[in-house]
């Protein structure tokens, strides 16, 4: 399993859209047309209104790089691009295996 972690800073007046879109993705993956995905949480920081971070879990990196080269996921990067105020975060990891207990609630 991998997973995709982003950190977004967004401009102030973009905050409202950007959860919109959260909504969205969440409707969109939700129906189960997408491979290889496992879960999206889109979480706002308790500090700072306009940072968020972007959770994903994936069964392989290619399922998600899959994601973002299809129509649907290069609107919602357009989107992300246009309402970020710098270059987000984004890093991949891999579960290591033995090392997972549990799920994520929030």
């Amino acid at each position: 399993m991998f997973l995709e972690i982003a950190i977004l800073d967004v401009k102030p007046e973009c905050v409202e859209r950007i959860e919109q879109v959260g909504r969205e993705v969440a409707e969109h993956l939700e129906r189960g047309e997408t491979k290889g995905f496992r879960s999206y949480r889109l979480i706002r920081a308790a500090e700072d209104p306009n940072r968020f971070v972007l959770h994903l879990t994936w069964d392989a990196i290619e399922d998600h790089v899959a994601l973002g080269e299809s129509d649907y996921g290069q609107q919602v990067g357009a989107i992300l691009q246009d309402s970020v105020a710098s270059e987000p975060v984004v890093h991949h990891y891999q579960v290591v295996d033995g090392c997972s207990v549990g799920s994520i609630e929030l």
